[in-house]
């Protein structure tokens, strides 16, 4: 498996200026198409040998479908090698804090399964990791969109009209601010009910632990700005922001643990996405990018969530 980052270093640039220009119908049909592909190899596979194995090289498959479909699908201009020192010290100076914030954001997404699986009971950790997998779906959805969408539309501002970036970032916020406060006043309220219907008494704790973290979703929308930081070529505040949230995520959830045991762990996993909040609204102001109003009147639809959760619940 460690093959597939060796494989993705030969994806076309043409997926990179596919996205710059939000051209995602032909992105979505290659990555369907590598996708598809890979699983017919596994299925083709298993049916012969019932073993691990199909899922590894269907893995494979699909990232060698994708490079290749990369270069003869997509328009554009065809890739070949060549040597850019300009291009390569960009890249160096750019890249080394991407890697660096690659890294931090591996120990945050899965710093909960190294720090609550070192406390918490496995029958405990069994009830988290279902509250984790279906908080993590949403996650996973407003992480794309900001970005697959939000990133490539806030360059080509930056590009075309620079002085309006900052209308243009709060309106391309705004149903990302909607959507993630709606659902987390949604799920804060209902989270268990919405476990009940999917599971059986058993696992009645996974929805109380499912509401502590829809709180996370009130951060998760300041995304936006991250990529805003990447846009204005300032990659090292996203490594600071994303140091900071670490930071408290390792003192937090210890101490959540000693005061309340298993769900004040948990209490101490989403209180560590907040006070990195200080530092997002700092650079905010210091670029230029900081409305308190537009900032406040989103406010009011977390209540309407709890509204709908209630009645839901």
């Amino acid at each position: 498996l460690s093959l597939s980052p060796l494989i993705q270093g030969f994806e076309s640039t043409k997926i990179a200026t596919e996205n710059r220009g939000l051209q995602l119908k032909r992105i979505v049909k290659l990555e369907l198409i590598a996708q598809l592909c890979g699983l017919v190899f596994m299925l083709v596979w298993v049916s012969y040998d019932r073993s691990i194995w199909a899922l590894v090289y269907g893995a494979l498959v699909a990232g060698l479908t994708k490079v290749f479909m990369g270069h003869i699908y997509l328009p554009g201009r065809k890739n070949k090698f060549e040597w850019d020192k300009k291009a390569f010290d960009e890249i160096f100076h750019f890249g080394k804090w991407m890697f660096l914030s690659s890294i931090l954001g591996f120990l945050i997404n899965q710093g909960d399964k190294l720090l609550l699986g070192g406390v918490m009971s496995s029958t405990s950790f069994g009830l988290y990791s279902i509250a984790a997998l279906l908080f993590s779906s949403l996650q996973v959805l407003v992480s794309k969109v900001i970005s697959s969408v939000v990133f490539p539309a806030l360059g080509e501002i930056n590009r075309i009209s620079p002085d309006k970036i900052k209308e243009k970032y709060y309106k391309l916020r705004l149903p990302i601010d909607i959507f993630c406060l709606f659902i987390a006043g949604f799920l804060f309220k209902s989270g268990g009910t919405l476990v009940d219907l999917l599971y059986d008494d058993r696992y009645s704790d996974s929805g109380f632990m499912l509401q502590i973290l829809s709180l996370v979703l009130i951060v998760i929308r300041f995304g936006v700005a991250g990529q805003f930081y990447l846009v204005m070529g300032k990659p090292k505040i996203m490594s600071i922001l994303m140091l900071s949230r670490l930071i408290f995520m390792v003192i937090l959830v210890p101490v959540g643990y000693q005061l309340d045991g298993d769900i004040g762990a948990v209490w101490g996993l989403a209180a560590a996405y907040f006070p990195g909040l200080i530092l997002t609204f700092f650079y905010k102001i210091q670029y230029g990018l900081m409305d308190i109003k537009k900032e406040l009147y989103v406010i009011p639809v977390f209540i309407i969530g709890l509204v709908f959760g209630m009645i839901f619940d």
